[in-house]
Parts: C-alpha cells; sequence; structure tokens
C-alpha cells in the first residue's frame, strides 16, 4: 500500500533549510529505513499588533479588568502563530496581566482578539513596558 503523508515544519527562525533529512522509523521493524531530502525557504507572515499603547484607566486594587489585544494577520498566505511570554518580575509588583491563552494562530487574513485581564496590586500611576 501507498499513501500521501502531508508535514507541516513550523520552523523557528526565517531561513533557508537547505540539506535536511527526514528519517523514517516504524516501530517493531527498523529505525533509518528510509530518507528524504528535505528543502524549504521559511517565510514569516506580516504580523502586528492593533493598538500601540494600552490605557487600561483607573483600576481597584485586587479586581481582574478584562480587555483585548487585537494580533492583526495581513498574510494572504500564512497562518501566523504567537507566544505570550512571561511577564517581567519588576512589573508584576504593580499588577498582574493574565492572558485568556498563552500561545495559538491567527489565520491568513484575519485578526484575533487575544483577551486577557489586568489586576492593579499597588496603589498609584504606573506605566509597565
Amino acid at each position: 500500500d501507498t499513501g500521501i503523508v502531508r508535514v507541516d515544519f513550523v520552523p523557528q527562525t526565517k531561513k533557508k533549510y537547505v540539506g535536511y533529512r527526514l528519517v523514517i522509523d516504524v516501530e517493531g521493524v527498523g529505525r533509518n529505513l528510509k530518507s528524504i531530502p528535505i528543502s524549504a525557504n521559511c517565510r514569516v507572515p506580516e504580523f502586528t499588533l492593533g493598538v500601540k499603547e494600552l490605557d487600561i484607566g483607573e483600576v481597584f486594587l485586587n479586581y481582574p479588568y478584562k480587555h483585548q489585544l487585537p494580533l492583526n494577520n495581513s498574510s494572504h498566505e500564512l497562518p501566523a502563530r504567537f507566544e505570550v511570554k512571561g511577564q517581567q518580575e519588576a512589573t508584576v509588583k504593580q499588577a498582574l496581566v493574565k492572558f485568556d491563552v498563552q500561545a495559538g494562530s491567527v489565520p491568513q487574513s484575519d485578526t484575533l482578539n487575544l483577551g486577557f485581564a489586568v489586576i492593579g496590586r499597588r496603589l498609584g500611576a504606573h506605566t509597565s513596558p
């Protein structure tokens, strides 16, 4: 029997991939049974935030204020992946930020409204990078 197997490669860096091989192992049969050359040109979709600055306004201490951050993928061909990095330790004392999801993707020519909550933890005006 033969069949078509589709493999989606998700590279971590933008570059050309030359000289790589896909090695096929079959459990219980053997390792390195077949080797197929791989070449790829990694492209990056046009991905932007829908706002340049977020003004949360006045908040009560320890109360979550829900907001959305628009993630725009203007590429007509490629989906865009995103990952939320951890909050900088120095800013946690002022306000805690919790995102609804930590990672995901935005389809081509689409916008995802990424939900998050801000919880004020200290009195006074604050600005975070």
